[in-house]
């Protein structure tokens, strides 16, 4: 009989509208452009808000009443933002200091999502309607004073800042601000597709970059950090140099030069944004720069992650809450089951491979996938059988296999140790265990949905063996997973 679970706690969703918002970048307060605005009302409806002609704030231009104002640019050196408001038919311009609409100061900004259809206020009180915020809009809690958070959410083109009651706080779901990058930051290895037993190779001295026949141990490390928009540095580890095009070749540069990656099966393309140009393995000469093109086997590489000893860990927590996927359909019904409501045994298969190798799974097309091969049981829940089908037909693309199913943490410790990850069923909910401590004999867990139920956070959460053994994180068995190359 197949296994199944449902996430039992998300039947809040039954009755809910599915109306879907993309965009999630939180307004704290630098995400903001003349194109999408963040609105809001100053923080004191008493006090005249005084606007000035520059951001250091040194010439006075007006003082205005209390109103909706437009924020179009935050100046983080002067502590300033840049606004709009109407005076009757007059658009004032000017800058005014960031208390002026931001309560708290020094408070770091969290990812936040409508888990409910809730009410956003002007200011600290239920009388001060000022917008409907639907279910799966984005956004961010940005402070607290007394019995409020002040937030931000996107909404039809603009950012909205107000405050929600604590006693609303229940219907916002917390996450991580995670972007879809194709490999996460981290040190890995690089082989070229046509040459699978050499490894680049870069002389830091010389500037070169060539392929060169290794063992596993002398493989040399590099460094892959995430700018923005898939853009990635590639950096020798230990050094302040970046794999970068000279003189036509791939070579180690003091220039910091971002790349793009383009998955393409198990093999990754890249390609240097400045020059738009790819780079080629080319027998008996080395590494060229080539006019990018995706059908060429000599432009595919493929990157195996590593652990360095010592290394600060960084977890990424995916969330089925995020408004990227999270009101994407997982099953049709009535009421259609999204993600956010039923997407537990998927989200959890990402966090577990993504911190196995950091290669990125996109949650809707595994929800598709686990649909269509009939591992999602309409309002019971992913099946665990999910997880050796993916991986048989296609952990070869994403450089991991499975390894089986265990029920003893004896076993999971071992599988940990050796650079494992695992997906475990708990009380009507799954999760991923991504690393195990033997110092204090604790487990690393990536939680998809983050409530009260649960001891765990965003940030991923390092509990106890007891704590597996026992309440809402007890685990019935574990989905083993290992890397390949």
């Amino acid at each position: 009989m197949k296994k199944r679970v449902t996430c039992g706690f998300l039947l809040l969703f039954l009755a809910l509208s599915l109306s879907f918002e993309p965009r999630v970048q939180a307004a704290y307060p630098a995400a903001m452009s003349a194109a999408h605005p963040l609105m809001g009302y100053p923080l004191s409806r008493a006090r005249k808000t005084i606007v000035y002609t520059d951001a250091a704030r040194k010439k006075k231009l007006t003082t205005l009443t209390y109103r909706e104002f437009s924020i179009l640019k935050y100046d983080k050196t002067k502590q300033s933002l840049y606004v709009t408001c109407k005076e009757g038919t007059k658009i004032i311009k000017g800058w005014v200091k960031r208390n002026t609409f931001f309560f708290t100061q020094d408070f770091k900004a969290v990812q936040s999502f409508a888990n409910q259809n809730l009410t956003l206020y002007q200011a600290k009180s239920t009388s001060m309607y000022y917008q409907s915020i639907p279910l799966y809009t984005g956004g961010s809690t940005v402070g607290e004073s007394g019995s409020w958070y002040q937030m931000t959410f996107y909404l039809n083109g603009r950012y909205y800042l107000g405050w929600i009651p604590k006693t609303d706080y229940g219907k916002i779901r917390l996450s991580m601000d995670t972007t879809e990058q194709l490999l996460a930051d981290g040190t890995y290895t690089i082989r070229a597709r046509e040459r699978n037993r050499f490894s680049l190779t870069a002389d830091t001295a010389k500037g070169t970059a060539l392929l060169r026949k290794t063992t596993g141990k002398e493989n040399q490390l590099y460094t892959l950090k995430h700018v923005e928009n898939n853009q990635y540095t590639i950096s020798p580890y230990g050094t302040e140099l970046y794999l970068g095009l000279k003189d036509g070749k791939l070579a180690a540069v003091s220039d910091k030069t971002l790349w793009t990656f383009t998955r393409y099966g198990r093999y990754f393309a890249l390609r240097e944004v400045k020059s738009q140009k790819g780079i080629a393995f080319v027998s008996g000469k080395g590494i060229f720069e080539r006019r990018y093109a995706r059908t060429s086997s000599l432009q595919n590489w493929v990157f195996t992650k590593t652990t360095v000893k010592n290394e600060e860990r960084k977890n990424t927590v995916f969330s089925q809450y995020d408004p990227k996927w999270g009101g994407n359909t997982y099953c049709d019904g009535n009421p259609v089951r999204t993600i956010s409501s039923s997407g537990c045994g998927v989200v959890s298969f990402v966090n577990a491979i993504y911190a196995l190798n950091g290669e990125y799974i996109d949650p809707t097309v595994l929800a598709r996938y686990s649909n269509s091969h009939g591992h999602y049981f309409y309002m019971q829940g992913t099946a665990d059988t999910l997880y050796a089908d993916f991986a048989r037909t296609n952990g070869v693309f994403y450089h991991f296999k499975w390894d089986g199913k265990i029920y003893d943490t004896a076993s999971l410790k071992k599988h940990l140790k050796n650079g494992g990850t695992a997906v475990a069923l708990v009380p009507g909910h799954y999760i991923a265990i991504a690393g195990y401590r033997e110092s204090d004999n604790s487990f690393l867990v990536l939680d998809s949905a983050i409530y009260n139920k649960r001891p765990t956070t965003i940030n991923g959460d390092w509990v106890s063996e007891a704590t597996l053994r026992t309440g809402t994180l007890y685990c019935s068995y574990f989905h083993l997973f290992s890397r390949v190359k």
